[in-house]
């Protein structure tokens, strides 16, 4: 193999010759780097690490200086070890012949050296292992090929992933990842959510999903507390987040490093939930700490509604290493999908074009900053309500300033449309008090003209308030909490999916809700947020809970299945 000695740099040079003489890493490194003598062990382990796994010149380098080593030798490890069997066979025929105990002890050091010294002197050379392959065209969608050789190649460090529903995009990125954890010795991953409570039920099941299907479930060690995987082979670690407890200015995550190794893989799920790209930004500085190895960071997402916000604006920002992978359930195996899937999406195409070209095929269909631009102001007659026999009801609990609020809604799934005709909210009412007014407001006539009938209707309420809701109860008012954890994104979508007639002269304080609400905007960079301001908003907030169940149902997230599984 020809040498080509400007390919390392001095420290470099010095560092493979130390390996090449026996010394760990740790020695190594602080021999051929003298100012990392005063480093913390754990420090100096992970440059190493870097240095040796992930710089192909360093490693080239070493592989180079052990085939010179082992075509020079003139005997084999296995000729090392009998030679030093005899030698000590005589060594102790004369520490038995010895005179005294000092000539023994002098005898069985100089055996001990010499052995040591030879065994050094014929160099190790390890057992080629033939190279880590996964069969990727049986398992990623075709909107992901060109991504799968890009990564290869490393030819980009930062991939967005815009795309609608069953996409595969979420799938496609695990299997990169784990693929690349578990068939490249030094390399770590981080994966986040914008909130730790959904990363069980996310990206950690998805990777996995993702290390099923690559058969190397088993080489990893899952645990869930801490949230964490490591393949038991190479020790790399596949570590999860979520941005509530992962401040990037936060000391605790500065001093995050993983046990070997580097991070190489960065992964954004919901990327568009996050507190805008400059979140993205310091996370990537704080975790990938400007490593010279390479690093692959993925950013995926449903694009939001608003042409505004930040994750849209972001696929119309080119820059050098950065690369936008669209993608939509069209190019996905229809068999990964189901029927189900392909059913449910060409029927809202059918019935609302607007709703299946942002859900399905991935595009920002809203143009600003608001939140609701599918809303229809008008009149609901006592005729129309006649007709209702689908009611959704549900409360928001408060005292002072935030008041309790309930709203009466009736829910159209053929038409995908919500109309919400009926509204109650007052400060400073107990438990009882507020029982009595949700009676009040379920009760209304069944036929113009007709007499007011209460109807018994399920009321979804705000978990926040467990004893409240067992009050209601025993007024007997059928209250149950709505199971709004972690699902305040996913019953916004739902509302903004639909078409969402008011009545503002029967719900007017809800129609300003609904008119004025906005996305948040990051006030010192501009950027508008897929998060909706929280305030001002207790009738929606009961609207909200009244389609929980619906929500959840539409938009919790799902995976697509291929048909192997």
């Amino acid at each position: 193999m020809a040498r080509n000695d400007d390919t390392l740099t001095q420290n470099q040079e010095l560092y493979c010759a130390a390996r090449m003489r026996g010394l760990t890493q740790r020695a190594a490194y602080r021999e051929a780097y003298p100012r990392s003598r005063a480093w913390k062990d754990s420090t100096v382990d992970e440059a190493a690490s870097r240095l040796e796994s992930g710089n192909c010149k360093v490693s080239a380098r070493l592989e180079e200086l052990r085939a010179e080593a082992a075509a020079n030798a003139i005997g084999t490890r296995e000729e090392v070890i009998s030679m030093a069997f005899m030698a000590t066979r005589k060594a102790a025929e004369e520490v038995q012949a010895a005179r005294s105990a000092s000539a023994a002890e002098k005898a069985a050091r100089i055996l001990l050296q010499g052995t040591r010294q030879l065994a050094e002197w014929i160099p190790e050379v390890p057992e080629e292992q033939p190279e880590r392959t996964f069969d990727f065209g049986m398992l990623m969608g075709r909107d992901f090929a060109d991504m799968h050789r890009w990564i290869a190649e490393h030819r980009y460090d930062e991939y967005l992933l815009p795309g609608g529903r069953g996409s595969l995009k979420t799938s496609d990125v695990a299997l990169e990842v784990l693929a690349g954890v578990a068939g490249n010795p030094g390399r770590n991953a981080v994966f986040m959510r914008n909130q730790t409570n959904q990363l069980r039920d996310s990206v950690y099941t998805e990777a996995k999903r993702a290390a099923r299907r690559l058969s190397i479930l088993d080489e990893f060690e899952w645990t869930v507390s801490p949230m964490k995987a490591v393949h038991k082979g190479n020790g790399n670690a596949l570590y999860f987040f979520g941005a509530d407890n992962a401040n990037p200015q936060d000391s605790r995550l500065k001093g995050f490093a993983p046990e070997s190794g580097y991070v190489a893989y960065l992964v954004f799920e919901e990327a568009s939930q996050f507190p805008g790209y400059s979140y993205i930004r310091q996370m990537k500085q704080t975790v990938l700490r400007g490593s010279e190895l390479p690093t692959w960071t993925f950013l995926t997402w449903n694009p939001p509604k608003s042409a505004r916000a930040w994750s849209n604006v972001l696929v119309g920002e080119p820059r050098p290493g950065r690369v936008v992978v669209p993608s939509c359930y069209l190019d996905a195996p229809p068999e990964w999908l189901g029927r189900a899937f392909i059913d449910e999406a060409e029927a809202l195409r059918e019935t609302d074009e607007a709703a299946y070209r942002h859900e399905y095929l991935g595009e920002a269909t809203g143009t600003g900053i608001e939140v609701f631009d599918r809303l229809v102001f008008r009149e609901v007659t006592d005729e129309e309500i006649a007709t209702f026999d689908n009611p959704r009801v549900g409360q928001d609990f408060g005292w002072w300033p935030d008041p309790w609020a309930a709203t009466v809604s009736e829910w159209q799934p053929g038409r995908m449309t919500l109309v919400t005709w009926r509204e109650d909210s007052s400060n400073k009412l107990t438990p009882k008090q507020q029982a009595a007014r949700l009676k009040a407001l379920l009760t209304w006539p069944d036929r113009p003209g007709g007499e007011p009938v209460y109807h018994h209707l399920r009321v979804r309420s705000d978990d926040a308030e467990p004893s409240t809701i067992s009050q209601q109860r025993d007024e007997g008012v059928n209250a149950v909490a709505a199971g709004k954890g972690g699902n305040r994104e996913v019953s916004y979508r739902f509302l903004q999916a639909v078409t969402w007639v008011i009545d503002p002269v029967r719900c007017p304080t809800l129609a300003k809700e609904a008119r004025e609400l906005e996305h948040e905007v990051v006030k010192s960079t501009g950027e508008v947020l897929e998060s909706i301001q929280d305030g001002n908003d207790h009738r929606v907030d009961a609207t909200r809970y009244a389609v929980m169940a619906e929500a959840v149902s539409r938009y919790a997230y799902r995976h697509a299945t291929p048909a192997e599984e």
